[in-house]
């Protein structure tokens, strides 16, 4: 609980010096990753979010971006003369991102894509914590009402976040191999 004093005059500095503070902190946490070598998984627990909120954060604003693979130009362009190789390795950044941009339907059916089933079990954990959190409400009220009560609870900058997690979850499903990480 945050005390702000008279509920009829409420004195809100408090709460906006503490999200003034915790803007700053994700801003400089943003800018060690785009400068420095950092996995999106150690971003997320930096600012307190999943991997898929990250990167998605990451992907709708203009100044940062999503580091799926560390080269240099001399090594990327080797690797592109050389052609992509039949089978084709997704890892977790890989994956959102191609959620993100709309890119399931663009993968050359032709190509073999696998995912670490570490990967995998993952994004299931997403599903299934977003579906107890829909379950978790006073089992007096209704199911549509729980359902309209989650929508609501979803109004945020992250709205859509639920049903890109579920179609992520299904496009892997539909067009990934799922492998141990210690056999990819």
């Amino acid at each position: 609980k945050v005390d702000v004093g008279d509920p009829n005059n409420p004195d809100l500095t408090g709460l906006l010096d503490t999200l003034s503070e915790r803007s700053k902190h994700i801003e400089l946490c943003y800018e060690k990753y785009v400068n420095n070598p950092c996995s999106i998984y150690f971003l997320a627990k930096m600012i307190g979010r999943n991997e898929f909120e990250t990167t998605q954060s990451l992907a709708t604003d203009p100044k940062y971006m999503v580091k799926c693979y560390q080269t240099n130009p001399a090594e990327l362009e080797r690797r592109a003369e050389q052609g992509v190789s039949s089978k084709i390795v997704l890892d977790l950044s890989a994956v959102i991102s191609v959620t993100l941009a709309g890119g399931w339907e663009h993968l050359d059916p032709n190509k073999q894509y696998v995912v670490s089933q570490m990967t995998k079990e993952l994004i299931d954990s997403w599903v299934r914590e977003d579906d107890e959190n829909l379950g978790s409400s006073d089992d007096s009220i209704t199911q549509e009402a729980k359902q309209h009560r989650y929508s609501i609870l979803r109004l945020d900058a992250n709205c859509a976040s639920s049903g890109l997690i579920r179609f992520m979850q299904q496009q892997l499903s539909k067009n990934c191999e799922f492998r141990s990480s210690m056999r990819l």
